[in-house]
């Protein structure tokens, strides 16, 4: 009978390698292999979500609703046809909507199993290492410095180690765990490492219902924040007007049911329903960008964050340099040569960590047999606590003594000779750096049994060749790089705590796991390249809200002065949806525009934005009555004719309005994407065959058509002119009116 998973974290270690049929050199590979497929993958099942539940959903929530309730007022008052339209045009949009958000989900999963945790476990006797996911019941697996435990499991024979299990028990404090001692998945190694043999996996382990709802926590950045706060002030300012819109209606007499359905699809074309899947497709789209570059984005919205980063803290072994540490000729003391301060650092070194210090010191040694003479009884891995490594070492002749290595004023404070040696020291450290040299202290203890620091060695690490040019550019955007130095499990805290956590290749599973982008190559470069693209999808994302601003104003401003002024209805219900659907379908297309990054983070400016947004809206409501005037008093139009007029002006010169925002200077400064102009042409080529041939509205034919197309462009061509002197007066970081006020008004001071 299968036992508690609880039980089993304190069952004696023999009977729970009797009750796993396992022992200390681990499983073969083919009863690995049998049972993963006995007991499951060694993960957190994530909640599968139903493809038709999560389509049904794009029905449910107020803005479907208000659609589904203006549908089935046109039901009740019998326009079946406004009724077919609506659901049609709803419909569509849902699957659009659906769509995208489904492939940027999978752009998302596929770039998180990239960082997939990987666990060093002995296999058929030897050690290898597998994804942490094919670890079994009964696997030996090797836990070091920095890891993350990626299963329950018991400790074998060696020193104890320090665990870290704040995110599971909420223990502020690491806990040292002895052999036959329990280690949870998801704690984290602080000190030491040691083997330990695997018992609970999957859905078996001891924190299983935590690690799920750590895995379901998400945040929201501050620039999505600050974008659906600007939903919720157009849904505001939507709903106020709409109000005036009934009051007045029902004063007047109005039929109530036909001016509700309108007032509830006006309410719909104010509000900005494509803004999440845009928001989504745009940062999933540079999230694909950004991995074929080697960077993999474990929190999307970290995209955004980087845009405004103004300073980077920089690691330097492996980021600034290239981690190809060169041994150089080390200093002495009177008590060594050079040979024996290199042979006690060797001794102090261990190969099968494949540690880059280990290794170059392993490198200085004149012949491998020098090290193979001496019996290893005991090593001390190292800690950022004692900040050294230390090996127990019996020679041939039975002689036993203790060697170390590590940072120098810490091996100086063990040495006896400290007040002999250190003024030297401490000059042959200084010496080392000015040179660019890493030092090494290292010490022996004597036949007393007291250390005896035997000299320094210097360790080179050239700089990358991307270093300088790197930093550069950095600065030239605006960005300061500060260098700072942990010791790879201690840079977790760091990076959870940064506004955007970035772990550089190599880093700890800690460090990876806490991290919200994981570089996969050596180097600072593909940071540059973050930053460029975080900075271009803030100026898509800028110029979306700006549109959508502006959009917002033109119809709802046209729409209410037309109603209270004029008592017309310048476009029907169904004209409204097709303007509020089939532009949103063709502006998801900005998540491909061609846009140049700003050389400065970016920052969210809500008064240029706002008043941009402002001026082109208010520009959107003069041009509209001027074509509601020709249509009516110049050319006597009937109304339905006008009426389709109005919907295909609307129409055109509304989509327009995104290649006046994608730039603050004139609208040819840099061309558009081609994705997004064709499909700008084609969503306005389907709303001008719908007027021109008149589908469920009044036709115009073409010659009408084009005269819509060419007053739309010649308002088009203004609004870029007045869009300029917009930036220059309400941008504070040009020589706009008012900046240049102010910096007369300090001349005077």
């Amino acid at each position: 009978m299968k036992k508690n998973i609880s039980d089993l974290a304190h069952e004696s270690l023999p009977e729970l390698q009797a009750r796993l049929s396992t022992s200390a050199e681990g499983l073969k590979h083919e009863e690995a292999q049998r049972r993963l497929a006995q007991y499951g993958y060694n993960e957190i099942a994530e909640k599968k979500v139903n493809l038709l539940l999560k389509f049904l959903s794009y029905f449910w929530g107020p803005i479907p609703w208000m659609i589904e309730v203006a549908a089935a007022l046109s039901a009740i008052v019998g326009d079946w046809n406004d009724f077919a339209i609506i659901l049609s045009l709803l419909l569509v949009n849902t699957l659009v909507s659906f769509w995208e958000e489904y492939q940027a989900g999978n752009t998302i999963a596929a770039l998180k199993a990239q960082l997939a945790i990987r666990a060093r476990v002995k296999r058929d006797g030897e050690w290898t290492v597998v994804p942490s996911r094919e670890l079994a019941p009964g696997d030996v697996i090797r836990l070091r410095l920095g890891d993350i435990v990626p299963a329950d499991a018991r400790l074998l024979e060696g020193d104890p180690v320090q665990v870290d299990q704040s995110a599971l028990t909420g223990e502020s404090l690491p806990v040292t765990h002895e052999t036959a001692d329990a280690v949870y998945s998801g704690s984290i190694i602080k000190q030491g490492e040691i083997d330990a043999l695997v018992y609970g996996t999957g859905q078996d382990i001891y924190f299983g219902r935590t690690a799920h709802l750590v895995k379901e926590a998400h945040t929201v950045s501050h620039f999505q924040r600050a974008v659906l706060k600007i939903g919720d002030y157009l849904i505001v300012i939507a709903l106020a007007l709409v109000i005036i819109i009934l009051t007045v209606a029902l004063f007047r007499g109005d039929p109530i049911l036909t001016t509700l359905q309108f007032a509830l699809i006006l309410t719909v074309a104010a509000i900005p329903v494509a803004m999440p899947t845009v928001l989504s497709v745009t940062m999933a789209v540079g999230a694909r960008l950004l991995a074929k570059k080697k960077a993999i984005v474990s929190r999307l919205a970290s995209i955004e964050e980087i845009a405004g980063m103004d300073e980077l803290c920089s690691d330097k072994t492996g980021t600034l340099t290239q981690n190809k540490l060169t041994l150089g000729a080390p200093f002495t003391t009177e008590v060594a040569i050079s040979d024996e301060v290199i042979l006690s650092a060797a001794l102090a070194s261990r190969a099968e960590d494949q540690d880059p210090i280990d290794l170059a010191v392993l490198s200085g040694l004149r012949e491998d047999r020098q090290r193979d003479t001496y019996l290893i009884l005991h090593f001390q891995p190292f800690d950022p606590v004692h900040k050294r490594t230390e090996a127990t070492v019996k020679e041939s002749d039975g002689n036993v003594f203790k060697v170390t290595k590590g940072a120098p004023q810490v091996i100086l404070e063990l040495a006896t000779n400290k007040s002999q040696v250190q003024p030297l020291v401490e000059k042959a450290v200084g010496d080392f750096a000015e040179h660019g040299f890493r030092s090494l202290g290292v010490a022996r203890t004597d036949e007393k049994g007291q250390w005896q620091l035997l000299g320094i060695i210097p360790l080179y690490d050239p700089l990358r060749e991307d270093s300088r040019s790197t930093i550069e550019t950095a600065r030239k955007m605006g960005v300061d790089v500060k260098m700072v130095t942990g010791d790879g499990v201690n840079d977790a805290p760091a990076l959870k705590k940064a506004d955007v956590g970035i772990a550089v290749s190599g880093a700890t599973d800690a460090a990876r796991s806490a991290a919200d982008i994981v570089l996969l190559t050596p180097g600072l470069s593909v940071i540059i390249d973050a930053i460029k693209e975080s900075r271009k999808i803030f100026q898509r994302m800028t110029s979306y809200v700006i549109y959508r601003i502006a959009e917002t104003t033109r119809v709802l401003l046209f729409m209410t002065l037309s109603i209270l002024v004029f008592n017309f209805y310048p476009v029907t219900a169904v004209m409204i949806v097709l303007l509020a659907l089939l532009n949103d379908g063709a502006i998801l297309s900005i998540a491909f525009d061609h846009v140049r990054y700003s050389q400065k983070p970016e920052v969210w400016d809500m008064p240029v934005v706002l008043g941009v947004a402002t001026v082109l809206g208010i520009m959107g409501v003069f041009s509209s009555f001027g074509m509601f005037y020709l249509d009516e008093n110049v050319f006597h139009f009937s109304r339905e004719m006008i009426q389709t007029l109005m919907y295909l002006k609307l129409s055109v010169a509304g989509i327009l309005t995104i290649f006046l925002t994608r730039t603050k200077r004139s609208f040819w400064f840099f061309r558009p994407a081609p994705v997004l102009v064709g499909a700008v042409l084609g969503i306005q080529l389907m709303a001008t065959l719908i007027a021109v041939y008149g589908l469920f509205m009044a036709p115009i034919g073409w010659g009408w058509a084009l005269f819509v197309w060419g007053y739309a462009l010649v308002w088009f061509l203004v609004n870029d002119r007045v869009k300029m002197v917009a930036y220059r007066i309400f941008n504070a970081r040009h020589p706009g009116l008012l900046v240049k006020k102010a910096a007369i008004q300090k001349a005077y001071e």
